[in-house]
Formats: C-alpha cells, sequence, structure tokens
C-alpha cells in the first residue's frame, strides 16, 4: 500500500505550548498542547539551535543575523510560497516523524521534515500556518505507522505487529 494522504487520517489543532529545558537534561522539551476542550498534550526532546529558534519565533524576536528557520521562511516568502500546514504524522520510538505542506506557483508539495523546523517555520509566517497532530501520537507506548492510517504499534498488543 503506498503512502496514506493527510485525508485518511483524523488531525488535530495543536498550539506550541512550551519550550523549555528542565534540568538535569540538556536538550529542550517542545510542548503541544490540542486546542479542543480536553487540551491533551505531547512533549518531546528537540535539538538546542532548534528550541532557541522556537523560542525567537514564540517571542517574535530575531537572533542578530538570521537564523536558518529565517533564512528559509524569507526565500518561501520572496517566492509566494505558502505554508499551508505543519502536520506529525508518526512516530518511531522517541522520534516524531512530520512533514510541510506548501503551496506555491509550481503547486502544491509535501515534504517531510523535522517537526521542530516545520514549527519553527509556521511560526515565522506573518500568519502562522496550522500545527496538526495526527490523533493516534496522542496515545503513549506505541509507534505510529504515518503511511498507514490504521496502524499503530502497541507493544502489548501482538496482532497488530503482524502481517
Amino acid at each position: 500500500m503506498g503512502p496514506a494522504s493527510a485525508a485518511q487520517r483524523t488531525f488535530r489543532i495543536v498550539r506550541v505550548a512550551s519550550v523549555e529545558v528542565v534540568l538535569p537534561d540538556q536538550f529542550p522539551v517542545l510542548t503541544l498542547e490540542d486546542v479542543e476542550e480536553d487540551r491533551e498534550r505531547i512533549a518531546f526532546r528537540i535539538g538546542i539551535a532548534e528550541g532557541v529558534a522556537l523560542a525567537h519565533a514564540l517571542g517574535g524576536t530575531s537572533a542578530p543575523r538570521p537564523s536558518t528557520h529565517d533564512l528559509f521562511a524569507s526565500a518561501l516568502e520572496r517566492f509566494a510560497i505558502e505554508v499551508l500546514a505543519v502536520r506529525l504524522t508518526g512516530r518511531i520510538g522517541p522520534t516524531y516523524l512530520a512533514e510541510l505542506d506548501l503551496l506555491g506557483p509550481a503547486g502544491r508539495e509535501v515534504l517531510s521534515c523535522r517537526p521542530s523546523d516545520g514549527i519553527c517555520l509556521a511560526l515565522r509566517r506573518r500568519v502562522a500556518a496550522p500545527l496538526l497532530v495526527d490523533e493516534r501520537l496522542f496515545v503513549p507506548g506505541h509507534d505510529v505507522d504515518p503511511d498507514d492510517p490504521e496502524r499503530a504499534d502497541d507493544p502489548e498488543r501482538a496482532d497488530d505487529r503482524t502481517g
């Protein structure tokens, strides 16, 4: 079976709740919060540079020189490419998978990206692009296959891992 389209999956709209370093861990933790009534959260570690870039984007500030995210956001704007959405689509162990949905003069493209990079770009837009999370990612403790809208590998249910 080919990759599942975003239309075949159910996504929730989220917002960045926080980016913080919780000592003694040296890496920032990005926390996303469902904007609906239940306010469920997903938190995961990101790189130090990405944490700094997200903190700047959230605060609406810039470093003295453009960061890679600032440069890429400027290039998208210059070439009239819109960020339609950033979608977190899967999880393999502690690693989250994401995609950047773009629309420009040449048409629509969906690119694989790190969640932190996609979110940085979305927040750097004049109007922030929506952040979407596959609802299966709100269930902790198992891998989520982004190419199969039905499949999530739960370690306690061996029958889900066959086939």
